[in-house]
């Protein structure tokens, strides 16, 4: 049977700086991955925010290298007012990645701190720190004094030490539209005839990628959301592929000795969708959480929350501020945008 101090169940960013934390502290990691590592693909806008790139410079003390950046590599943020007024968000810009490279080069990180992989894995059931797996159709366990759920936000680690706990979702689509020459911006478009928060649009190397809020998975709302921002941009999009993916409007740390980050434990930024910002730095603190557990002879879970206190306090304002959108009509967000959003970009 394997052993482990500390057993990550996914392999995106809370997962991989919660490993990374771990081995840092020489502790013994497991991640695993129920995806092959090389065709693991993540739907996401792909946007660092400054204090998300600020969390990986402090955490794995290394820049986000080009390689994994798209064309353009930064972005500015361009704001469109119900009205059609506009302006650009002084300060710094957002990443572009492409977020599958920008995930494995996280991987890469943690294997050069002795972290173990494992992939095409399945997490099956979890009794006290036993984890059962299923890997090529047959199934092991494998020992853990800790336990960190990075496993998204259909998260099969809550489901299983929490069944009761039932999370809250909202829909985010995006098209893969062909490239057209657009500015190297983040066109962020505030219209409720269009969206209950906002369409957003930003170039990538090979293409543009375009999206918004549906709430009830009003797709119709999809079509009628890009006219609009056709007409604004006096273009024509072809549409060459489509994807949608989920953020939480719920939050749940974990319990005993299983913690809970990113988006398994709730944590996204609920107006904008920005998630890699919370993924880092709870992915981080969940570590830390076990190493002082450890040392103090404390529950983990409870050393967890207090940690988290201030990122708690921020995931919540944003809730607070995506149901105030949605209550606003179009005339209240015209004279309020920059006041809202502007703080939450950064």
């Amino acid at each position: 049977m394997q052993n482990y101090d500390v057993v990550v169940v996914g392999s995106g960013p809370s997962g991989l700086s919660a490993a990374f934390t771990c081995a840092n502290l020489n502790l013994d990691v497991l991640v695993i991955e129920k995806f092959p590592i090389e065709k693991k693909h993540k739907i996401c806008g792909g946007m660092i925010s400054p204090m998300a790139e600020k969390y990986i410079s402090e955490i794995f003390e290394r820049e986000i290298p080009s390689r994994v950046m798209s064309s353009p590599k930064k972005v500015s943020i361009f704001m469109v007012s119900p009205s059609g007024k506009s302006g650009k968000i002084k300060g710094e810009k957002l990443i572009n990645v492409e977020r599958d490279n920008f995930d494995r080069w996280l991987l890469e990180l943690i294997e050069k701190e002795g972290v173990h992989i494992q992939d095409r894995t399945t997490l099956t059931k979890i009794d006290e720190n036993k984890i059962t797996v299923r890997r090529n159709g047959k199934e092991k366990i494998i020992k853990a004094r800790y336990i960190i759920g990075a496993d998204g936000v259909f998260s099969l680690v809550r489901r299983n030490i929490a069944p009761e706990i039932k999370f809250k979702t909202i829909a985010i689509a995006q098209e893969f539209l062909k490239r057209e020459n657009i500015k190297n911006r983040f066109y962020m478009f505030f219209n409720k005839d269009f969206s209950p928060t906002y369409i957003y649009l930003v170039p990538k190397r090979d293409y543009l990628l375009f999206g918004n809020g549906i709430l009830n998975r009003d797709m119709d709302l999809m079509q009628k959301s890009r006219l609009y921002v056709e007409k604004y941009l006096c273009l024509e999009f072809e549409v060459i592929g489509m994807e949608q993916w989920f953020i939480p409007r719920s939050k749940f740390l974990g319990k005993g000795d299983v913690l809970l980050v990113g988006d398994a434990a709730g944590l996204c930024n609920a107006f904008s969708g920005e998630g890699i910002r919370l993924a880092i730095k709870s992915g981080y603190l969940a570590g830390k959480a076990i190493y002082n557990a450890i040392n103090l002879g404390k529950n983990a879970i409870d050393v967890y929350r207090n940690l988290m206190r201030e990122v708690i306090r921020y995931v919540d304002k944003t809730i607070r501020i995506h149901r105030n959108f949605l209550n606003m009509g179009n005339e209240d967000l015209e004279g309020l945008i920059l006041e809202y959003v502007a703080p939450l970009i950064h």
